[in-house]
């Protein structure tokens, strides 16, 4: 195994998705690469901290970011920059849930752990190699 191949990406699987598939009943989503070649990604992050620079550097009275706002700007992000499709996601009550911007956040702050393993998935950088799709469609 080459150096390429132990810390080589797809730029396709990175921008274009990955399945993350839960079973039948919990549905599939099909993400890109939180970082990589997913440029749009940290863009709209960037976009999206920016009204709080002044809390990430410790200016101001207040000295952090509230960790209910980063959690929120991190999702928003994630939903805009990473989340490309879902199929088989339903609601409490079984129905389909069509993937919009307010179910996704409805959905993973209902679910945070949910959201919290596509996210890790999303920045793991095994999940967008070729030889880990491969061993996937093996499976």
């Amino acid at each position: 195994m080459s150096i390429y191949d132990m810390w080589g990406t797809e730029a396709i699987l990175e921008t274009g998705g990955v399945w993350v598939d839960y079973g039948k009943e919990a549905g599939k989503f099909l993400i890109a690469r939180a970082g990589g070649a997913n440029t749009k990604f940290a863009k709209i992050l960037e976009a999206k901290m920016r009204p709080h620079r002044r809390l990430l550097e410790g200016k101001g009275k207040q000295k952090k970011l509230d960790n209910d706002i980063a959690t929120k700007v991190l999702m928003e992000a994630f939903i805009e920059g990473c989340l490309l499709e879902w199929e088989g996601v339903t609601d409490r009550d079984g129905k389909a849930l069509p993937l919009t911007k307010a179910n996704a956040v409805q959905l993973f702050t209902d679910l945070p752990d949910l959201f919290n393993d596509l996210r890790e998935q999303a920045s793991s950088m095994a999940t967008f190699q070729q030889e880990e799709m491969e061993d996937d469609a093996g499976n």
